[in-house]
């Protein structure tokens, strides 16, 4: 494993320091002083000569991370850093990720919003803040976060997310997990966040299909939403996975199978527009599918202080922090910024429309091309499966008759379309109807 050279995203820290005497809250300060600034990484066992000296009681350091972040940082940060282990030279090493947080100033609670418990990161060290710049970030906050929103009922049920959790073998406490998860007000009253997570709600998740290229023919138009926000997130998931259909190329080599668009990027686009959505201006993601293409819109365009070239190169940050705290408790997200990394590997910022409303990623589908030799048979397939779909009772010698396909070749197609899971059920030859999945 290579490291670079520490820079403004980048800590190394041979252990983790006992929090005594002069190290008190030295840990806290690296930390805070990345939510302050774009975030970034610290690394546990790695020393500053960028050596691999290892993490001796791993399980141990990782607890005491979390709880030092946890219960000596102020505002919350539950959803703004992550904790992982990587091996390296057969040595254990600690990987903490911590995202920019919207809440700044963020500062040690023992020295509240002070120069003395104020960071921020600039270059390779984690410097004190001056009080002007402390009162800037003070001016500059916008108290919209979803958790401070009342809900617009307090008769909430939490069934799904019941269930979603016990089946990561997470269980609820019925008297203190919405708490623990964020889903009140000060005052104690379920908030906006609990009313999205809720079994009913009138939160519009929307879906559009459309026929061509443009929004003129819409052929489909569904609400997931009216429930929890993690089950209509699931429910676009196996839309989209649907929609996202398998072409096949034929060559000298055999049958090729490839998605429209690719299938990681995809389910991570879907997932960033529920998580970094502004929901406190009522609006929600909106997904589109048209015949060229996949476009996934999310509301309130990058967070304050993200720039498109730091958004670009892997700066993160979050900004519904709760909603990303479930979602990492459930799995749908591995890693504190990864999800951008995963789409970017394939596609690039050409595919991203940004501005300061609204964030829109477009995912044009990929055309395989066939072989010449073979480029008839694709054609035959597509015209059998038209057919067929245009009438479903159709016997194969009346497809043979209208395509002029032979019926030994014909039976070789429909062989095909099955395979491809564009075709099923029985066939019209006894009085049956074709049924069609693609």
């Amino acid at each position: 494993m290579k490291f670079e050279p520490e820079n403004d995203r980048i800590e190394y820290k041979s252990a983790l320091d006992d929090n005594k005497g002069d190290n008190k809250f030295k840990f806290e300060r690296e930390a805070v002083a990345f939510l302050n600034a774009n975030g970034g990484q610290i690394f546990i066992g790695v020393n500053k000569a960028r050596e691999i000296v290892g993490v001796k009681d791993v399980d141990q350091s990782q607890l005491k991370i979390k709880d030092r972040i946890k219960n000596n940082i102020l505002p919350k940060t539950l959803g703004l850093f992550d904790i992982k282990t990587e091996k390296a030279n057969e040595k254990t090493i600690i990987v903490i990720t911590i995202s920019a947080g919207s809440e700044t100033p963020y500062y040690i609670r023992e020295y509240g919003r002070s120069k003395k418990g104020c960071y921020i990161r600039i270059g390779i060290s984690s410097e004190p803040m001056e009080e002007n710049m402390i009162n800037n970030m003070m001016n500059r906050r916008v108290n919209t976060s979803i958790t401070n929103i009342p809900s617009k009922h307090s008769d909430l049920t939490f069934r799904q997310l019941k269930i979603y959790y016990n089946e990561r073998k997470q269980t609820l406490n019925d008297e203190t997990f919405m708490e623990n998860l964020e889903l009140l007000t000060a005052d104690k009253k379920p908030n906006f966040l609990a009313y999205m997570l809720a079994d009913e709600n009138n939160v519009s998740i929307r879906l559009a299909k459309y026929a061509r290229t443009n929004k003129v023919d819409l052929i489909e138009n569904v609400d997931f939403g009216n429930c929890s926000l993690v089950s209509a997130l699931y429910k676009v998931l196996d839309k989209m996975d649907v929609e996202n259909k398998v072409q096949t190329r034929l060559h000298y080599r055999g049958r090729e199978n490839k998605r429209l668009v690719a299938e990681l990027p995809l389910k991570e686009a879907i997932i960033n527009a529920f998580v970094h959505n502004d929901y406190s201006q009522g609006e929600t993601p909106i997904f589109e599918i048209f015949s060229d293409r996949f476009t996934i819109t999310s509301y309130g365009g990058l967070p304050e202080g993200l720039t498109p070239e730091r958004f670009f190169k892997g700066y993160t940050k979050t900004r519904n922090r709760e909603l990303m705290k479930i979602f990492h408790d459930l799995d749908l997200v591995e890693e504190i910024g990864s999800g951008m990394g995963r789409i970017l590997a394939v596609y690039t910022p050409d595919n991203f429309e940004l501005d300061g409303y609204f964030m829109r990623v477009t995912f044009r589908f990929e055309n395989i091309a066939s072989d010449d030799v073979i480029s008839d048979v694709i054609n035959k397939e597509n015209l059998v499966f038209e057919v067929i779909r245009a009438n479903l009772k159709i016997t194969k010698p009346q497809i043979a008759k209208e395509t002029g396909i032979p019926l030994g070749s014909l039976d070789r197609i429909i062989k095909a379309l099955k395979e491809q899971g564009r075709l099923k059920g029985k066939t019209a030859n006894k009085g049956g109807t074709w049924e069609l999945s693609g």
